[in-house]
């Protein structure tokens, strides 16, 4: 029973990868960023400039209502970290992104 119990998380973590997969880049190559390879059931996006840039972009998800995390360390700062949720969290994902940017984009 214990094997079974792991092949069915380990199934719902790599469906969970593949999915996470598909709508990252999705949203990245819309809106010009990259991602950072994952294996896990979020996804790191590489805004592209430094940190302020990458914080001022949580900071507009946040207020859209998007949970939503960073590092907090250079390099990796630059980067904001995403994590798999319903399809409606990721529609408003794919709303509130191109917003956040150009926020970020236009305070800087």
């Amino acid at each position: 029973a214990r094997g079974c119990v792991f092949s069915h998380i380990l199934a719902n973590h790599h469906s969970l990868h593949k999915i996470v997969m598909q709508i990252s880049y999705k949203h990245t190559d819309e809106n010009g960023l990259s991602t950072v390879e994952s294996a896990t059931n979020f996804m790191a996006i590489d805004c592209g400039r430094d940190g302020v840039f990458a914080q001022a972009v949580l900071a507009h998800l946040v207020q859209a209502g998007l949970f939503v995390r960073m590092p907090f360390v250079a390099p990796q700062n630059r980067c904001i970290r995403v994590s798999a949720g319903r399809s409606e969290d990721m529609d408003l994902l794919r709303r509130a992104l191109p917003k956040a940017l150009a926020a970020a984009a236009s305070a800087g």
